[in-house]
């Protein structure tokens, strides 16, 4: 047997020779099935076809070769240890976070507390399995470490036996040249296989070096993440002995407060008792009183009734009597309404006028006669209204014809007579929409007569804004005026000033002073009298005529 016998004889029996990988010490089994996605996730060192010889037997993994996927293989499987750690670690912190905002929430129950230390104790075992799961980490590191010897220990080994051979190549250059060829061979074979083995031992060095910087890592992150989690455990001891605290102090507060119940209940029970009796003597004067009130009530309401009856057939007949204040439109605040319309409508309306004509006067006098007009077109209407629908209300069967209501507008005078009770519903229920009902027409009714009087040059002050609020405003306050029981009425026939029914205009001459019937004649009225019968409700605003010297 040659030199490239021997050789060939030496790589075969180290191919064959076996490495025992101590196991790791876990409690727990390793997870076969990650590690073996692991494994297939990571991509062989070297490709087996280059160690195919030519002589076409079946391919055969380098002793090299076999020693690096060994070493992957073991590297990833700590890695993924270490990564199934860091994340049961995590979970274990999430937990420890969950029971610690729990901790917080605590209100003193003694069950809630004992359930806290079941938890607390619960998660100290955890933090035990994880402490022997971190030991099984660093007894991975350190098998780690010693395999590393052992591989550094098998190059310094192959070393040797390569300076063996290239001393044993050295003793075959003697050989005849028949040997040369093959010893040529040889020798390229073995050059290949030591790049092969520096380039796997370069990768192997520098992977550690990898997995040397992670570890380092790891311990410092596992070192902070301790250190944390040792803060918050004594955090929420601190907190459950507070919350203990607490619990004392309600509970003998709470029965402090139980007794001091007690004792008022007692109280209250004997003081129930007392009033109970009091509430029966009570309920049978009750009795007696109500029986009483009950025949009272029976004679008040029939005497109420009465004079509830006779006290609206007088105020239906005249309202000046007394006056209503449940009615919204009742002569009262007709009248503000009234005033109000002189200092608001009429002086826009009067400043419309006066930018058309120069003559003060005559621009009064025509809202003067609009108001007038106004007033004497709502009581047709009003009067219409009771000759035609009151005499039906009144007698329906007998006003069923033509005929028969003429003849009874003659015979009454031209307006019916109609009864008490009648004319107060008919009037109630006038004044209720006399302040939304449709005022068009008697609005059209004061225009077509002012074209009438001062022909259509008056036509588009009719148009204007501020007068055709003041003419709206007028109608609908002489239909409301028109359907009060006496109705109200605007005045302007007195010729002489009396202090009691008038103001003077702002231009107008001062009166006489002479004490007795006042003699100074009124020129013309700016606005008229507002009266309810006989009496002023609103004085008239005139102008007087200047005194002769």
């Amino acid at each position: 047997m040659g030199c490239l016998g021997r050789i060939r004889k030496r790589l075969k029996g180290h191919s064959c020779r076996k490495k025992k990988i101590k196991p790791c010490k876990e409690s727990h089994p390793p997870n076969v099935s990650r590690l073996g996605e692991l494994q297939s996730s990571v991509p062989s060192a070297v490709a087996p076809q280059e160690l195919q010889r030519t002589s076409g037997r079946a391919p055969r993994m380098h002793p090299y070769q076999e020693r690096n996927h060994s070493v992957v293989t073991v590297h990833h499987q700590t890695t993924g240890q270490e990564s199934r750690l860091i994340r049961e670690k995590n979970e274990l912190r999430t937990q420890l976070q969950q029971k610690t905002d729990e901790g917080v929430r605590i209100k003193g129950d003694r069950d809630e507390k004992r359930r806290k230390d079941e938890e607390i104790q619960d998660w100290i075992r955890r933090q035990w399995q994880l402490q022997q799961r971190d030991n099984a980490g660093r007894d991975a590191k350190r098998e780690l470490e010693l395999r590393n010897e052992r591989m550094k220990e098998t190059l310094r080994q192959k070393d040797a036996e390569i300076a063996q051979m290239k001393e044993s190549m050295d003793a075959t250059e003697r050989l005849p040249k028949i040997g040369s060829q093959r010893q040529h061979q040889a020798e390229h074979n073995l050059r290949q296989s030591m790049e092969i083995s520096e380039k796997e031992a370069t990768r192997a060095l520098k992977e550690k070096n990898d997995l040397t910087q992670k570890i380092n890592t790891l311990q410092k992150e596992l070192a902070t993440k301790d250190e944390r989690m040792g803060n918050d455990k004594k955090q929420t001891e601190a907190i459950l002995q507070q919350k203990e605290r607490e619990l004392d102090s309600l509970r003998t507060a709470l029965g402090t407060e139980n007794q001091h119940l007690r004792t008022q209940v007692e109280s209250l029970t004997a003081e129930r008792d007392s009033l109970q009796t009091t509430i029966d003597s009570l309920k049978a004067e009750r009795e007696s009183i109500r029986q009483q009130y009950t025949e009272v009530k029976a004679v008040a309401e029939n005497f109420q009734y009465r004079l509830s009856n006779e006290f609206c057939i007088r105020l239906a007949s005249d309202e000046t009597n007394m006056e209503n204040i449940s009615v919204k439109h009742r002569p009262a605040k007709i009248a503000e309404k009234f005033a109000q319309i002189e200092s608001k409508e009429w002086v826009e309306a009067k400043e419309v006028l006066d930018e058309r004509f120069d003559d003060e006067k005559t621009n009064i006098q025509i809202l003067l006669f609009m108001l007038k007009f106004a007033c004497k077109c709502a009581q047709q209407v009003f009067d219409g209204f009771l000759s035609s629908e009151a005499c039906r209300l009144y007698n329906p069967v007998a006003t069923t014809t033509d005929i028969l209501l003429t003849e009874q507008n003659q015979n009454s005078g031209g307006s019916p007579r109609v009864p008490g009770s009648i004319l107060k519903e008919i009037t109630a229920f006038l004044k209720g929409t006399c302040g939304d009902c449709d005022i068009e027409s008697l609005m059209q009714s004061v225009v077509d007569k002012m074209k009438e009087v001062h022909g259509d040059d008056i036509a588009p002050i009719l148009q204007d804004t501020h007068v055709r609020s003041f003419v709206q405003a007028c109608c609908r306050l002489s239909w409301q005026m028109a359907v009060q029981q006496p109705p109200l009425t605007v005045l302007t026939s007195n010729t002489h000033y009396d202090d009691k029914c008038h103001q003077l205009w702002y231009n107008s001459p001062p009166p006489s002073k002479s004490k007795g019937v006042s003699r100074d004649e009124i020129d013309y009225y700016i606005w008229p009298e507002l009266r309810h019968s006989d009496k002023v409700l609103k004085k008239g605003r005139v102008c007087l005529k200047p005194i002769p010297r």
